[in-house]
Parts: structure tokens; sequence; C-alpha cells
């Protein structure tokens, strides 16, 4: 933050009040139109993953081709020795199936489930954004990536920006007729100032009058670049449930939180 206070790279935040709450959401420095994130979204079939190691090689891909041309970032790169890969760079893959649990994470890794374990999430430029919405049809169904046309693509500016079609045509090196699938959306990241739903809120998630907690995207959006949505609403339903176990046990000790 400091960095962005001295290169003057400062967000502006927009502040909206509704009887859903105070949300705040960034807004653009010059126009003060809301902040859209663009991610193009990439699902693996673990199979195909597992067959031709795609994984193994991506991560140090994204980080070292898909990375952001802001002043920021070009700032970052030649200065600031640690901090600003996680801020600056536009891609990363997952594999979820860590998240289940270990006997049938390990059967799942010898017999392949038949759906998607891995996702790789990519921020576009606008310009990308526009040009793929066109190319999937509007975006929200999902198309093979065999499907683009990736030869012509690497002579496409906006394609190149940012690295784009080099990481496209890397995946594509791993890809089949049907996997991995692609799919392009769009939102405006934001923040609800108060975890509790106020009583003025129209819901039907209430009951009676007991008090309503926001969780997940009810209570803010992040980018997942950043590890800052999905990962931190996991962390804090964690920390909360302890929290409940430990009032419910009669010790309200923050320090086990």
């Amino acid at each position: 933050f400091t960095l962005m206070q001295n290169l003057d790279m400062q967000a502006k935040v927009a502040r909206h009040e509704s009887k859903q709450g105070t949300i705040l959401y960034p807004v653009t420095r010059d126009t003060h139109e809301p902040f859209v994130l663009r991610m193009l979204k990439i699902n693996d079939s673990r199979q195909t993953r597992a067959e031709k190691g795609l994984y193994s090689g991506l991560n140090g891909f994204m980080s070292d081709v898909m990375v952001s041309q802001h002043p920021l970032c070009k700032y970052c790169g030649e200065h600031v020795k640690k901090g600003c890969l996680q801020i600056c760079r536009l891609g990363w893959p997952w594999d979820t199936i860590g998240k289940y649990r270990i006997d049938i994470g390990q059967t799942m890794a010898k017999h392949p489930p038949g759906f998607s374990t891995m996702v790789s999430i990519l921020t576009l430029t606008a310009r990308q954004h526009d040009s793929l919405m066109y190319l999937t049809k509007g975006g929200s169904t999902s198309m093979p990536l065999t499907a683009l046309p990736l030869d012509s693509m690497k002579f496409d500016p906006i394609m190149r920006e940012n690295n784009l079609v080099h990481l496209l045509r890397y995946y594509a090196r791993f890809s089949t007729s049907d996997y991995p699938v692609l799919s392009v959306f769009s939102y405006v990241p934001y923040i609800y100032t108060d975890p509790l739903v106020p009583i003025t809120a129209t819901t039907d998630a209430r009951i009676g009058k007991a008090p309503l907690l926001r969780v997940g995207d009810s209570m803010w959006t992040g980018n997942p670049n950043w590890a800052n949505g999905l990962t931190m609403h996991i962390g804090a339903l964690h920390k909360f449930s302890k929290l409940l176990n430990a009032v419910e046990a009669g010790n309200d000790d923050d320090d086990r939180v």
C-alpha cells in the first residue's frame, strides 16, 4: 500500500447504501466507473493432466510468463525483491483433489472420476475479454480449448497482451479434442462493511429475529489469482466454527480461535 501511495496508484472506493447493507467497491481513477475483473476459466480433466504432466509445468510457466504489464508491476520487478508475485500474477492453476478426504483423493488419483479436479483462472484485459466473448459465443458455455483459432491468435496483438496467447498455446500442447474446456466471465469485486445482515434486508434466510451472518460471496468477492476469495472464505468459516465450538464447550477464550 505504501508503494502504491508513493507511485500515486491508489485505488478509489465507492460506497453504496441499501436495505441489504453498506457495500464498498473499487472504481476507476478517471471515470469512477465500477472496476471490472475479467477472467478466463480453464477446467482440465484429471486424466489428461495425470497422463501428460500438465500441472507440473503450469505453475512455473504462469509465474514467469503470465505477468501484468501494469506500471506498478514493472516497478516491482525492477525494485522490489519480494511481495510482487502474488499481486502481479495473472494466472494460477489449482488442483482441488487435495481438498477431498485423503482416501477419496488417493482413489481419484488412481481412477479418474470423470470430472475436472484442476482449474486455472487467467486475468484478461478488456480487449481480450471482448474478443474471447465473441470467439466463445457469449463465454458462459464451456468449449474445448482446441476450438480456438490458436494459430491465428498468435499474431493478434490483443491476444499477445500479457503473453496470454503463449500460455494458451502451452496449454494446447497437452490438450485433447474434449479437454481442457474454457469459459469467460466478469464481475465487480465488492465487500460489505458489516458481516451481519441488517434487519431491514429482504431475505428468506432469516429464522425469526435471529442474527444472520454473511458467508462467502454474500460478504465479499475476491480475486482468485490472489487467493483472497474462496480461500479466505473457508478460513473465516473454519475460525467461526472453532469459536462456536469453544462457546458450546463453555470456553470463550479468543486465543482458541
